[in-house]
């Protein structure tokens, strides 16, 4: 180690990179981590893989001296594409180049080498009858959101229960607002019809139980329209749009300042992607819980918009996707923005110096509660105003019977983790935590939810050339979310009964 922290000494000395005490110490800490991850590194100790090491290190942590570093490293070849922090990180301070706080990352990492696995740092972890739930932030607050309620009496003849997973953006507040109201604002609609809710249940159990599941599947698609659950569950993400326009309105004080753009930290470009399932038992479930049982007796009815994903994972099959993300880069959404908004190119590159694709080219949902400034001129201004609406929170919805002896588990999370993995990486996941044993209190078992936050943490220390416990010591808010995006993960096992 004092071999490696005196080449890096020597090797600022030559570049003439101004590095202080503190953050040499974190550089060596750093270089250290990546030899211990391949030893073959302690004997490629070279100038070159100090510079690419340097280059990582200063796109989590950019300061003052990133530009001369990049410089060096471009001339020497050894900066990796992708790891170039954006405009908004080359802003940011590095904490560890102020004399005046104290050097507790260090400290931090090696707090971490103790840890067996990633998740164990995980911001929130529930299991509860059936319901797995775990989250893992990366800005400063957590934009993400979960909520849940099972039980739910909705008729003489019918329970339900519901689960969301909203990723707010702009801020957490319209997430947080999503959290408390839209549950219960289905369940409200849905007691109002609590007759035409049991006759709708009795057509569909008195559906021949010989039927395959994908027929009747079929014959429930062909019929949304006149499926009176699925209209609630519009109504509401309307209805939670439109109150969340009452409630950031000039005339109630919420807004103190007019705001002018969408960087500007305001409410009128605030908003969340939100996916909201309903699982519906019927009387037969209710009488005895018989994965046996001759009926058709659990449905799942779905809502979103925006890029929160959810899938089912079958015995028998691969993984079954059940949303279709409302984004830019999705030729199908990109048309619907087009037909609705006024502007000559309403889909384009961002400012951000990437290749994603926006709304605006300041947003990358094309669904979304809340992001007024997109939607209602009143609440926008230019270049937007006058180009309004561009985007809607209308959801797509849908219907699908549950089938008990091959639907294992229903899998609802944000694009933290589906920008990283894919949804028969996850199947795996899920299947390999089952049939693990608990394991000692040195190692212990994760949650299904734990495991698949897990799992992708090191996929993406995998793609960054980083430890866990690297990610781990890395403060909340722009720095890590350099890294990765907020993750949030509810697991729903099918195979139990809920509550």
């Amino acid at each position: 180690k004092e071999v490696l922290k005196n080449r890096i000494r020597d090797l600022c000395l030559k570049e003439g990179w101004t590095c202080n005490k503190k953050t040499q110490n974190n550089l060596v800490e750093f270089c250290w981590i990546r030899i211990e991850e391949d030893e073959k590194n302690l004997f490629k100790c070279t100038q070159s893989f100090l510079f690419q090491s340097f280059a990582r290190f200063k796109a989590i942590y950019p300061c003052e001296d990133w530009n001369t570093i990049k410089h060096a490293a471009d001339r020497k070849g050894e900066l990796r594409s992708g790891l170039e922090p954006t405009a908004d990180a080359e802003d940011a301070q590095f904490p560890l180049n102020r004399e005046s706080e104290t050097d507790d990352t260090a400290t931090t990492m090696a707090n971490n080498k103790k840890r067996k696995h990633p998740s164990l740092a995980c911001d929130e972890c529930l299991c509860k009858g059936g319901v797995h739930i775990s989250t893992y932030g990366a800005n400063n607050p957590n934009e993400d959101r979960h909520a849940f309620r099972v039980g739910v009496q909705l008729s003489k003849n019918s329970v339900g229960h519901f689960f969301a997973v909203i990723d707010g953006h702009g801020g957490d507040t319209c997430a947080e607002y999503a959290r408390q109201e839209l549950i219960q604002r289905v369940i409200n609609k849905l007691h109002a019809h609590s007759t035409a809710i049991d006759t709708f249940c009795e057509t569909l159990t008195s559906s021949d139980s010989d039927v395959k599941h994908e027929e009747l599947d079929d014959l429930e698609q062909n019929h949304l329209e006149q499926n009176i659950i699925l209209t609630h569950l519009k109504e509401a993400f309307h209805d939670l749009d439109d109150e969340w326009f009452d409630k950031i309105g000039p005339n109630n004080g919420v807004m103190n300042d007019k705001q002018n753009c969408p960087e500007k930290n305001g409410q009128w470009s605030v908003g969340c992607c939100v996916f909201l399932a309903m699982i519906l038992q019927t009387e037969i479930h209710l009488n005895q819980y018989n994965k046996s049982s001759g009926g058709n007796s659990r449905f799942l009815f779905t809502a979103h918009c925006g890029d929160v994903r959810a899938c089912l994972l079958d015995r028998s099959k691969p993984a079954i996707r059940l949303t279709e993300d409302h984004t830019a880069s999705n030729k199908k959404e990109a048309s619907y923005v087009r037909n609705l908004s006024c502007d000559r190119c309403p889909i384009r590159k961002g400012k951000d110096g990437t290749d994603t694709l926006k709304v605006a080219g300041c947003l990358v949902p094309t669904r979304a509660i809340g992001d007024a400034f997109l939607k209602r001129s009143q609440f926008s201004f230019d270049p937007f105003k006058r180009k309004c609406p561009y985007i809607t929170c209308h959801p797509d919805v849908s219907m699908k019977t549950i089938d008990s002896e091959n639907h294992t588990y229903l899998i609802i999370a944000t694009d933290g983790i589906w920008e990283n993995v894919s949804e028969d990486a996850v199947n795996e996941w899920v299947n390999m935590n089952s049939k693990k044993q608990v394991g000692s209190s040195n190692s212990p078992t994760l949650s299904q939810a734990g495991r698949i936050i897990a799992e992708t943490l090191n996929v993406v220390c995998k793609l960054q050339g980083m430890k866990p416990n690297f990610v781990h010591a890395v403060p909340k808010g722009r720095q890590r979310r350099n890294i990765h995006d907020d993750m949030t993960v509810v697991v729903v096992d099918l195979q139990r009964e809920i509550c």
